[in-house]
């Protein structure tokens, strides 16, 4: 009796297992046709060869993920990073439009704000640190642009500054330790009405400077503005040449004479290195130019790029290359040390981005973009093509 008991036990106890195992590999295989129309994984190590280039650097590829902007009645635009494990993004479902908090390994997400009334919303900036949002309003486009900062931990929102004129050139940034937000107004009217707030981010105090001086540039980059919020770059271009405005922002008006010509010069992305030293697109063989202020040279530590972005801490750069031979576009990650990138390495192949976000850890990046192949026509490299992919570093 004691045998048959101890029988019936174990038979009890694998049955049980094998019911346990089996509910696992329901609820697992129900998760993964609930997400794959989202997220894609790419960790095995066939998947792995394919993309990455094994070589040793300081950031080793641990996962890429990748997720499309356009499914079954949903189109999403990501904003940027609310924090180490989750995105800001725009979602529009069934014509509803929301700022929507997502997690991007799960595709997991909650709404943040709904956009919805008949005023016009554009103009989102994330701070670095992901927790103050930048958004312009209006009811009409003849009205007055309002501006707003709204806090992603409270939901609290203020009015920061609203523009006395109509314009098309309102540019937002962050100082990437984000203590300062700097707003651009650039008028489309009169070069004699742009001008500079500084926001600062802690205490809510701003001021403007005047750009006055600044005659016939029509066209101006996102302006970039230092940690110690005392120097601003944007780059100018009038009906002569491009150039780089270096800013003091102690000052109350701005002059000509800010205005330095650097070779080789394009209206474009530019960013910090560090307090004296920019990174841009140059016009020559759209190389990687890194500027000097205080030698007033140029170095290219990299030539024939497609697009750039440096990370919070001024550590590393993510880039893209044009590769002739394969007719598509690499992307590459690489170490700053001093005017060089050292450690370069493949981190993903045949895809163009358009959009680069590091984390706020800087340990991750969201490259936007489209799988882009030489030999297919236009239409084949299409927005339904549009997807992000998420890098995680070791």
């Amino acid at each position: 009796m004691k045998v048959r008991f101890n029988k019936f036990r174990r038979i009890t106890k694998y049955s049980v297992v094998l019911i346990v195992a089996i509910i696992l590999a329901v609820t697992i295989s129900g998760y993964i046709e609930m997400s794959k129309d989202r997220t894609i994984v790419i960790h095995s190590e066939k998947e792995e060869k394919e993309f990455l280039k094994e070589e040793e650097t300081d950031l080793n590829v641990k996962n890429i993920y990748r997720r499309y902007t356009y499914g079954s009645f949903i189109r999403s635009n990501i904003i940027g990073w609310m924090d180490n494990e989750n995105i800001l993004e725009i979602r529009e479902e069934d014509k509803k439009r929301s700022l929507n908090k997502v997690n991007y390994k799960y595709d997991f997400y909650s709404t943040v704000m709904n956009l919805k009334g008949e005023g016009r919303y554009g103009h989102f900036k994330l701070s670095p640190n992901g927790k103050k949002l930048i958004y312009t309003y209006n009811n009409d486009i003849r009205n007055k642009t309002k501006f707003f900062m709204r806090d992603l931990e409270n939901s609290n929102e203020t009015l920061i500054y609203e523009s006395q004129y109509s314009s098309h050139n309102e540019t937002i940034s962050f100082s990437n330790n984000s203590k300062y937000m700097l707003l651009f107004i650039g008028n489309d009217f009169s070069s004699k009405l742009n001008k500079i707030i500084i926001y600062e981010l802690e205490n809510g105090g701003s001021r403007e400077i005047a750009v006055d001086e600044w005659n016939n540039t029509y066209k101006f980059s996102p302006a970039k503005i230092s940690n110690d919020g005392k120097k601003a770059l944007v780059i100018g271009e009038d009906s002569k040449e491009v150039a780089l405005y270096s800013v003091d922002l102690h000052k109350d008006t701005l002059k000509n004479n800010d205005r330095k010509k650097i070779t080789n010069l394009t209206y474009g992305n530019v960013e910090f290195v560090d307090e004296d030293r920019i990174a841009f697109m140059t016009f020559k063989n759209n190389s990687l130019g890194i500027y000097d202020d205080e030698t007033g040279k140029t170095y290219c530590p990299v030539g024939i790029i497609d697009n750039f972005k440096i990370s919070h801490n001024s550590k590393y750069i993510i880039y893209s290359k044009y590769i002739e031979k394969k007719g598509s576009y690499n992307v590459y990650c690489g170490k700053l040390q001093g005017n060089k990138i050292i450690n370069s390495k493949l981190i993903y192949q045949n895809f163009k981005p358009f959009d680069i976000l590091w984390s706020t850890d800087n340990k991750k990046v969201i490259a936007t973009g489209y799988t882009y192949d030489a030999k297919k026509d236009y239409s084949s490299n299409s927005i339904m093509d549009h997807h992000y992919i998420i890098i995680e570093f070791k």
